[in-house]
């Protein structure tokens, strides 16, 4: 058995018993992963005292939860990372959040803020071995990365930013974010296949929108609605589901690559105590509460009266202590049981004077509350109910519109046409443009022919022309060299008409050039 597979099943073994409050299981669990832990905690967060502190409340967390903990999927190591970092994330983000603004980064990330191996501590030797031997080859496909790819891991994963949080942050497009992103988790995972499995042969080739959220995913660099849109995604999708497998494993090494620090002095005698120390109070008080040798409760060990033991007790007890005989114990106790019921039927009696008192008051505010709650509510009825009337309104005329697109032309009157002519010595194309007008407004038909062959991803664009200010009106493509175009428009004179070609038919502004005009002036 290797030895990963060897510590993994040893960690299962250790949190098992955990989960049944095994102090020294516990132990040999925090000596075999404080330092690598405690370090890439403060990789994240570049404090010694905030790294101590998150280290001894995962660990606490460990403890007081280790049965649900116990029944995770996954090896117990990379949920142990896996929750340092969320906690380590946590703490940066609420911090950012107090923050009144942003404060740059200063962009010295070469070697200061990138990923160093991590040194020799208290793992086990094997383990550790082989620990130092992922972090460096996880530092090594790091550097073999871009310094702007290394930049959106380093912000993403050991910082907590979201795409948009960098583009606001640094200024640079989202679009460019999100790509380098990607692109870097993408080579990461390639120069990582023989650690974190082997690289799926349909991995690039999606064109699939939601599909190119997966590497970000894997990273935790999606915002809130992302990840529970590409979550629902994943349950349609089992090409993104094997490939999402691949790249987890993948990200779950970067923890072994972080910058050598020594741990704080009595960290772990701290630590320790602090989370054992509250196990160990419960303990001494449970046995402050142990049954005498005659099979009552008493409260000797903590110089007080234990609640359990009861009014007969106490008054054998005093007898005994008294020296007195058993009989004038058993008076004793019946006296004692009078003098409490009359003292519980007092205290009673008293409650009840106050409960009444207490809900007389309560009625009465709660009537002028009410009374307030009334007039408040009639208003705003009012209020909803004059809006409904005028959504009504407006819905009924909204309608009115929608079935008068849906009827055809009536007494359509052509007001111009047009002809077009090329604008290129390399083409010979040709066309006609008409104007209509009908009670719905004006319409435009543009019809050619004889148009050159354009890429599968380009398109055709007409646009009408007011001092020089272009207004799209529509996209089409053409077939076996004809295209037409129709537009319905608000009634507006324009100066002229033109065909451009377009990158795509998704254009606002001209980007393309100008194959054929026409003038619509008289």
């Amino acid at each position: 058995m290797s030895e990963a597979l060897s510590g993994h099943y040893q960690d299962q073994e250790l949190i098992a018993q955990i989960a049944v409050r095994n102090e020294e299981a516990f132990k040999k669990l925090y000596d075999r992963y404080e330092k690598p832990v405690y370090v890439f905690i403060y990789r994240i967060v570049r404090d010694a005292a905030k790294a101590e502190e998150i280290l001894q409340q995962m660990f606490g967390q460990l403890w007081n939860a280790a049965d649900g903990f116990d029944g995770q999927e996954g090896e117990p190591a990379k949920r142990i990372f896996a929750l340092a970092r969320k906690l380590a994330v946590d703490v940066l983000r609420i911090r950012r959040t107090r923050a009144s603004r942003h404060v740059a980064d200063s962009g010295q990330e070469s070697r200061q803020s990138l990923p160093l191996q991590l040194t020799d501590g208290a793992l086990e030797t094997a383990a550790t071995s082989e620990r130092e031997w992922i972090g460096e080859r996880v530092n090594s496909a790091l550097e073999r990365l871009s310094r702007e790819q290394r930049q959106i891991v380093e912000w993403i994963y050991f910082q907590g930013y979201t795409p948009q949080e960098i583009a606001d942050r640094h200024s640079i497009p989202l679009k460019t974010v999100k790509s380098r992103g990607r692109i870097a988790v993408k080579q990461l995972r390639q120069h990582l296949s023989d650690l974190a499995g082997g690289v799926s042969a349909i991995s690039s080739g999606q064109s699939d929108t939601m599909c190119e959220r997966v590497e970000l995913y894997a990273l935790d660099g999606l915002e809130e609605h992302e990840k529970v849109a590409f979550a629902y995604h994943l349950t349609q999708c089992a090409l993104c589901r094997n490939q999402l497998k691949e790249l987890q494993r993948m990200v779950e090494l970067l923890p072994a690559a972080s910058d050598a620090v020594p741990l704080p002095a009595g960290i772990r005698s701290r630590l320790l105590s602090a989370v054992l120390g509250e196990a160990a109070a419960g303990r001494a008080g449970a046995a402050s509460e142990a049954l005498p040798s005659g099979g009552r409760r008493a409260g000797q060990a903590t110089g007080r009266t234990s609640r359990y033991v009861s009014s007969r007790d106490l008054a054998a007890f005093a007898a005994e202590a008294q020296g007195k005989p058993a009989a004038d114990a058993a008076e004793l106790s019946r006296r004692a049981v009078r003098k409490e019921r009359a003292g519980r039927q007092a205290v009673y009696w008293r409650l009840a004077s106050a409960a009444l008192l207490i809900a007389g008051a309560a009625a009465g505010w709660y009537g002028y509350q009410s009374k307030q709650l009334a007039n408040q509510l009639q208003t705003e009825l009012a209020a909803s109910n004059n809006a409904q009337l005028k959504m009504g309104a407006d819905l009924d005329k909204a309608a009115a519109e929608l079935l008068s697109l849906h009827r055809p032309a009536e007494a359509l009157k052509v007001s111009r046409t047009a002809s077009l002519t090329p604008m290129l010595d390399t083409i010979a194309s040709k066309g006609q443009a008409t104007i209509g007008v009908d009670s719905k407004g004006m319409h435009l038909l543009v019809q050619v022919e004889d148009m050159p062959i354009i890429k599968q991803e380009e398109a055709f664009q007409v646009w009408l022309i007011k001092n020089n200010a272009p207004t799209n009106a529509g996209t089409f493509f053409s077939q076996n060299g004809r295209g037409a175009s129709y537009f319905t428009f608000e009634p507006k004179e324009f100066d002229s008409l033109s065909i451009t070609i377009e990158p795509d038919a998704k254009g606002e502004k001209p980007r393309g050039p100008v194959i054929m005009s026409a003038s619509l002036k008289d």
